[in-house]
Parts: structure tokens; C-alpha cells; sequence
């Protein structure tokens, strides 16, 4: 079903999102998942498994296996995949959930990704829900949404995940440290938070923080 202000389409298997543009008065190009890029770039260039992202993850340390908690577009996701790591996605909303179940429906059908994609688990619900029903990881990942730009853009992707989740009735912020504070009593090593650059800590200060040039990933030892 169409949210107000998105419009959903479908084109070769994939379902994509298209967001109405008010000041052109017409649809954007619509977005898709996919799923190849970031497989293709961490096959051609290794060192990306130094971004700050992974090394809070811990994936030079050993970590094995991760849960997205909040996976919206699953892009952190394949990064995790990308890098070695069992993952399990959780997405409550359930559009998202379908997009990007169509994608991985796809990618199990590609002989190269096949072994790859096994190790990815998506599940659609809430995630302290989903915890209880899995097998304790050693990491879970959040990525709560970023407040929205007061100056210019936020990058496509990002404008189509606010206009679908704008009508939310919950806090983001109370939202995501609800989810904080039950990762902590079930992830077995760490648990990490992505965060704007500039912004206050999530319910409290972290053991590290890792730093990117606009965001950083706060590392919360379990």
C-alpha cells in the first residue's frame, strides 16, 4: 500500500519508492535496494573492512556474528555480510521489510552471492521481540533516524525513509534507547550505535566512540 506522499513501484522483481517532489509538483526517480554495489566494493578494495563502522563492530577482533535492530534500507547490513559476518536484519516497518525481501529472494538465486546470502537472516517485527526469539549474538547494531536537515538535502534514500516513517507515533529517541538498554542484556560483547557526529550520547557514554567525518559509531561493551 502507498504512504501519503510515497509511491510504491515494482519493476523486474524489485520494489522500489518514489517520494513527491513539491516544488517540481511531480514524482522523484524512484529508489531501489541494491545489494550489488557494496558487494562489489568490498571485493575489489579490502581495506574497507578498516571504516570506522567495522571497527566498531569488531570484525578484526573476531566477531562472527551481528544483529541489525534497525535495518531500514539493509545497507550496514551488507557491509557486515560483506565482511564475513552472520547477520540478522530486523525491520518493523513493513515495506521496508518487502523490499528488501525481494532483494535477497533475488541475490539467493545468483549463484556468486548464493553461500553469502545464507548467512543472512531478515525477520520483520520489533526487535526486543526478536531478541527473545533468536540466538544471542555478539553484536546488535542501531542505526535510530537522524533528525531531519534544517539546511538542504538529506540524500534520496534518507527523504524516503522520513516520508514513510514521518507518521510514527513514537519518539525516536525513547524509542531507540528502549532498544539500547535490551541490547545491552543480550548482546554477548558489544553493542554499537550510529549516531550524528555532533550528538548527545543515547541514554549514556559509550566505552569508545569511532569517528567518521559526519557520524560516529558509539561502542557500548556488553
Amino acid at each position: 500500500m502507498d504512504s501519503e506522499g510515497v509511491k510504491i513501484v515494482e519493476q523486474e522483481g524489485r520494489l522500489g519508492l518514489q517520494i513527491f517532489d513539491s516544488s517540481l509538483k511531480k514524482y522523484m526517480n524512484p529508489y531501489f535496494v541494491d545489494f550489488s554495489k557494496t558487494f562489489e566494493m568490498f571485493s575489489r578494495d579490502r581495506s574497507l573492512l578498516s571504516q570506522p563502522l567495522l571497527k566498531a563492530i569488531g570484525v578484526k577482533k573476531g566477531v562472527r556474528s551481528v544483529i541489525d535492530a534497525t535495518a531500514g534500507f539493509c545497507g550496514d547490513s551488507i557491509c557486515f555480510l560483506s565482511a564475513g559476518l552472520k547477520v540478522t536484519s530486523i525491520e518493523r516497518n513493513f515495506t521496508l521489510f518487502e523490499m528488501i525481501s525481494r532483494e535477497r529472494s533475488l541475490f539467493l538465486e545468483k549463484k556468486p552471492y548464493r553461500n553469502l546470502m545464507e548467512n543472512f537472516n531478515l525477520r520483520f517485527g520489533d526487535a526486543i521481540d526478536i531478541f527473545g526469539e533468536v540466538e544471542a549474538p555478539e553484536v546488535i547494531y542501531l542505526d535510530p533516524m537522524f533528525p531531519r536537515k534544517k539546511k538542504g538535502k538529506s540524500p534520496k534514500e534518507m527523504q524516503i525513509l522520513q516520508e514513510l516513517l514521518k507518521e510514527n507515533t513514537f519518539d525516536v529517541e525513547e524509542e531507540s534507547s528502549r532498544i539500547l538498554e535490551a541490547s545491552l542484556s543480550v548482546a554477548t560483547k558489544r553493542v554499537v550505535v550510529k549516531r550524528p557526529l555532533k550528538a548527545t550520547f543515547l541514554m549514556k557514554k559509550p566505552n569508545k566512540s569511532f569517528l567518521g567525518k559526519s557520524i560516529r559509531y558509539d561502542l557500548y561493551l556488553a
